[in-house]
């Protein structure tokens, strides 16, 4: 079989199980198990995923992943995200532009907590968006500001990506 055609029956499935409303993770671990065992002609597949999974799961440092997450939602649940937005903008003042200072240095500092883009990104599109369309900014100007941001926060170690890196190398 052609790899083309199994990359787009792969995609369709894919498709189809997020349309059923099954869960992402686990309809990109049922087609790629699905497509291992297609590929490589029953269980073999199987049976060499398994150790493979565990041992990837099991790895201390990959434990800093979803501890960097868990960090991040804490500080999103208890407010404090909002509380240093609040601080950094008293920091600024009436300067001009100050919410726009306020917001990169408190992504900033949110990422280098959280060590995740995405994160950073989805918890000040939320806070300094509103806050800065209400000052007046253009809202394409608040979404870059904040999508400038949250991208410092994977360059500040430790990060994700840096500790994933590391091990990888």
């Amino acid at each position: 079989m052609e790899w083309w055609i199994i990359g787009l029956v792969s995609m369709i499935i894919l498709i189809i199980l997020i349309m059923m409303k099954v869960p992402i993770a686990f309809s990109l671990g049922i087609v790629g198990m699905g497509m291992m065992a297609v590929l490589w002609k029953g269980t073999a597949g199987l049976s060499v995923a398994a150790p493979i999974a565990f041992r990837a799961a099991s790895s201390f440092v990959l434990s800093a992943v979803p501890l960097f997450i868990l960090m991040a939602e804490i500080l999103v649940f208890t407010g404090q995200t909002e509380k240093a937005f609040a601080a950094v903008d008293k920091l600024f003042g009436t300067a001009r532009g100050a919410a726009a200072y306020s917001t990169v240095v408190a992504a900033t500092i949110f990422g280098a907590i959280s060590g995740f883009s995405p994160a950073t990104c989805a918890v000040f599109a939320a806070i300094a968006i509103p806050e800065m369309v209400q000052r007046g900014y253009s809202k394409r100007l608040a979404c870059g500001l904040v999508g400038g941001s949250a991208a410092l926060s994977i360059l500040i170690p430790p990060s994700i990506l840096m500790v994933i890196y590391g091990i990888s190398g």
